[in-house]
């Protein structure tokens, strides 16, 4: 549930590793809305190469970067400089477009992709999940159920299938 990075990165990775397994991503959302989270560290680098993406995901859109700045819970800004880091530069994203790259590879290797299309419940039915979503057609919303044997909530915050499971954040 979700198309995000980590849903994409978890489909790819998953049918690397198990690739008896089909994958089916779900987004509520077509990504033109603006998202937070504007750069990745040189860290990130060595991770998209791990699923071969790398090279077509940010060429394109996205500049390189070698420091970033940030406040985070602090008035004074914090500078981090890659310069000399051992994963080379890091990148300043257009977020919304390095998502819908990042899921458009995922659909090409690994999983199918449904766009607008929101998950409203499921059920537990012996050994397998029945995942019911909304999705927009055209002038009307038709409602779909989905079979799964496993379930990867990718929802980000929200978490909304495992607040339905009853999971509780832990804060640390």
């Amino acid at each position: 549930i979700g198309a995000g990075p980590a849903a994409s990165a978890a489909a790819i990775t998953l049918r690397n590793h198990a690739p008896q397994f089909s994958c089916l991503l779900i987004e509520k959302s077509d990504f033109q809305e603006d998202r937070i989270g504007e750069s990745l560290s040189p860290m990130a680098n060595r991770f998209l190469q791990q699923l071969e993406v790398s090279e077509s995901i940010l060429q394109d859109n996205h500049l390189r970067t070698h420091t970033t700045m940030a406040c985070w819970g602090q008035a004074e800004p914090l500078h981090n400089e890659f310069i000399a880091h051992l994963h080379g530069y890091g990148w300043r994203l257009e977020r919304n477009k390095f998502d819908y790259d990042l899921a458009k590879a995922a659909e090409e290797k690994a999983a199918q992709l449904l766009l607008n299309c929101t998950y409203t419940r499921h059920e537990k039915i012996d050994n397998h999940w029945n995942v019911f979503c909304k999705t927009q057609q055209a002038d009307h919303e038709t409602e779909i159920q989905i079979h799964a044997k496993y379930i990867i909530d990718a929802s980000g915050r929200k978490g909304v299938f495992a607040k339905k499971e009853g999971a509780k954040k832990q804060i640390f």
